[in-house]
């Protein structure tokens, strides 16, 4: 119990670190609460949605350890992943150094990371933006093609923007070249993963931050991946039926949650990638959103096609279900009303709201924690 509770505590600091950063010496508190909707992702999923996925990804690496790996015959077809554990621990480091090196290059950064006065420049053209748009119609429909319009044409202009950039232009010059931009063309350099970083636009403390928070997060993902598929190759090779293995069940109790929590991500990424993508267009992530939703699906319907029992209408029958409805359900909706969802999770959300949802959730979650470690 205590190395799973300091290496929670360890992580959950490590991953809010640009928000502690930002708060003190970057934007500070009204300007986290102006940028809080514009990034769940960033926000709400890392203060309120990771402690609990992090804490059940050390139960689980715990108890892989320490009890399942006990129980494992000596001549078992798996017996070889548990007993070289540490190595898959050393590949699951090389896994998340490699899809953090891949986000880095491929992925604009999110406007909290831009130095405060970019920020407060952002936020002054996204409102300019929004009104040129409402004012041509009263239609949503106009209002969208109007807007993907006027994103392609920012497009073109930011690759003339490009070009007029003098080779030995220093930080006053680029200053009152952005001032000259119109609001689109403007939100296009600061969503742009190549200029942000040349022009030195965002914050170089938040910069490493923010990728040692993605580092730790894609760490504990890779290494709860590794552990899920070695217990399915074990479930498999003793036919487990969801009653055959104490020790087993524990462990695919523990992993359920763990994924179910990680699982809510791809739907604070999906409503931050549909805002975004109002203002800039497509093509400016690797679709996190998606790869998590597979991986997701892919693990609960492996734990399900070795639970041969048949299935049954209550609470234990349909919780493994949930991780797959839910983040769905979430995005179905984001997909089909996307401007409700932001009263709630998005931009258009409120301190009171996200204080209630935030006191509910944990409450929930925390009672799910004290039920999950019954033994089985």
């Amino acid at each position: 119990m205590f190395w799973v509770v300091l290496g929670t505590i360890v992580t959950y600091l490590i991953i809010n670190l640009p928000l502690l950063y930002s708060l003190k010496y970057v934007h500070g508190f009204s300007g986290i609460g102006k940028l809080w909707g514009y990034a769940p992702n960033q926000f709400l999923f890392s203060v309120i949605i990771f402690p609990f996925a992090s804490l059940f990804s050390f139960f689980s690496f715990v108890y892989f350890v320490k009890d399942l790996y006990s129980k494992i015959p000596l001549n078992s077809k798996v017996a070889y992943f548990f007993d070289q554990y540490p190595a898959f621990l050393l590949f699951c480091l090389i896994a998340a150094s490699s899809f953090a090196l891949i986000v880095y290059y491929t992925s604009a950064w999110s406007f909290d990371k831009l130095e405060p006065k970019y920020t407060e420049k952002t936020f002054q053209m996204v409102r300019e933006f929004e009104v040129q748009v409402e004012a041509v119609s009263n239609k949503k429909e106009e209002q969208d093609q109007y807007r993907k319009r006027l994103i392609g044409e920012a497009k073109d202009k930011l690759k003339v923007f490009e070009g007029e950039i003098p080779p030995d232009y220093n930080p006053e010059q680029i200053d009152q070249m952005l001032n000259s931009l119109e609001p689109t063309v403007f939100l296009q350099v600061m969503h742009s993963k190549d200029l942000t970083h040349k022009l030195r636009l965002v914050n170089p403390t938040i910069k490493i931050l923010n990728v040692l928070q993605l580092f730790t997060t894609l760490l504990i993902g890779a290494f709860l991946i590794f552990v899920s598929i070695v217990c399915l190759m074990f479930a498999r090779e003793i036919n487990y039926d969801g009653t055959n293995h104490a020790e087993l069940k524990q462990m695919f109790n523990l992993v359920f949650w763990a994924v179910f929590y990680f699982s809510l991500y791809s739907i604070c990424f999906r409503q931050y990638r549909y805002q975004i993508e109002e203002l800039v267009g497509t093509g400016t992530t690797v679709l996190q959103d998606i790869l998590v939703l597979v991986i997701v699906l892919v693990i609960l319907i492996g734990i399900k096609y070795v639970e041969t029992h048949k299935f049954e209408f209550s609470l234990a029958g349909i919780t493994p279900f949930l991780p797959i409805v839910l983040p769905f359900a979430g995005i179905t909706v984001e997909s089909l009303a996307p401007d409700m969802m932001k009263q709630y999770i998005g931009t258009e959300t409120t301190l009171g709201f996200q204080v209630i949802f935030s006191i509910l959730f944990s409450a929930v979650s925390i009672v799910i924690v004290f039920v999950s470690l019954k033994p089985q």
